[in-house]
């Protein structure tokens, strides 16, 4: 599938760019896999986020629930994802605490589609960005 994304350049030019994306269905929950674009961030580039849709009270509305990086670290802390979990020290007046950077899962495909089917709200924000499809007038 494919998605529109527009973003502002440094010279403030409105870019367009098209963005593929997988939309799969995990027992009772739709899932999304949407790869990073270099604009996004450079360093992640081609690395993929992976959120959860569902539908509101028609299919005009649409609610997506990203992944939560603490619970995704969670999630690889248990050992129920594979994964590597990056964190810096921050020092804060006298002591020093470790601070999430970056979390990579390396689990496979189907890895993650049995952690999902076993825990599905387990890694998602509670609160979802809510998308209407805007109708045309005139």
């Amino acid at each position: 599938m494919r998605a529109g994304n527009l973003t502002l350049n440094n010279k403030k030019e409105l870019v367009t760019e098209l963005r593929m994306f997988l939309a799969t269905r995990v027992q009772d929950s739709g899932c999304l896999s949407f790869k990073i674009a270099k604009a996004e961030s450079e360093k992640n580039t081609g690395r993929f986020i992976l959120a959860k849709y569902k539908y509101g009270d028609s299919t005009d509305r649409v609610r997506i629930f990203f992944t939560d990086p603490k619970k995704l670290k969670d999630a690889v802390e248990r050992q129920r994802l594979r994964g590597t979990i990056v964190e810096r020290i921050k020092q804060v007046d006298s002591s020093a605490r470790a601070e999430l950077e970056e979390i990579h899962i390396e689990s496979s495909v189907q890895e993650i589609r049995t952690f999902l089917k076993k825990y599905p709200n387990t890694v998602f924000y509670s609160e979802g960005l809510m998308i209407e499809r805007v109708k045309e007038t005139g």
